[in-house]
């Protein structure tokens, strides 16, 4: 069984507009996977880019990267941690 090296659990996130980007995302990523997010203009793939890699913070919810919660971590050790390609 492979190790869990991100997991987002019921992660939501509001801009203070009140425009409500994610609601309840939840997902694993085991090591080794490669993931691809896909979706309309406007469906969330930046802003839930943006939480996971600490850019912004979730409203509700939580991430974790390799067991630590994110919200515990700056952004550059987020940066050593999550790579990713737009």
């Amino acid at each position: 069984m492979s190790e869990t090296v991100l997991k987002i659990d019921h992660l939501s996130f509001t801009y203070a507009s009140g425009v409500e980007a994610l609601k309840d995302v939840s997902l694993d990523i085991k090591r080794g996977e490669f993931v691809a997010i896909i979706g309309q203009n406007g469906s969330g793939k930046s802003t839930l880019l943006k939480n996971i890699t600490g850019l912004l913070r979730p409203t509700s919810g939580k991430i974790f990267i390799n067991g630590e919660d994110n919200m515990d971590m700056s952004v550059a050790e987020i940066s050593h941690e999550i790579g990713f390609v737009l």
